[in-house]
């Protein structure tokens, strides 16, 4: 059996519920994982960055949703768990210049780079991507 899980949430969101029924789908998987003792990774790909940054789960859920969210993303990084945004996508370019982008991200969320979520991915970890 693995020691890591890694979700990724990959899907691009649309206006259908089935991007959002993903994420909340990885989110509930990712609490279960990690009350399991494994090292568990949230991995939001490029499309989902926003949902790591201050008011970005109220803008893809709404407010009363968000809440629940965010008390969710905050018992699993409290348990342990890792809630990573993909670097790609995460700067923008402006006049050929790479620009963070300004957004303040929800305490205990990282930017990664591919090579952390490579070396992760190879160290006997269960993927499920969303």
């Amino acid at each position: 059996m693995a020691k890591n899980v890694c979700l990724i949430v990959t899907q691009l969101l649309t206006t259908d519920s089935g991007a959002r029924d993903g994420f909340t789908r990885a989110v509930e998987l990712a609490l279960e994982a990690v009350a399991l003792n494994k090292q568990t990774v949230l991995y939001l790909d490029k499309g989902w960055n926003w949902c790591g940054k201050v008011g970005g789960l109220e803008m893809m859920l709404g407010k009363q949703a968000a809440r629940e969210y965010e008390v969710k993303f905050r018992s699993f990084l409290n348990a342990g768990g890792q809630i990573w945004l993909s670097r790609s996508g995460f700067d923008r370019q402006v006049f050929g210049s790479v620009i963070p982008d300004p957004t303040p991200l929800v305490e205990g969320v990282i930017v990664v780079d591919d090579k952390t979520l490579l070396t992760f991915l190879t160290q006997d970890t269960a993927v499920l991507t969303f």
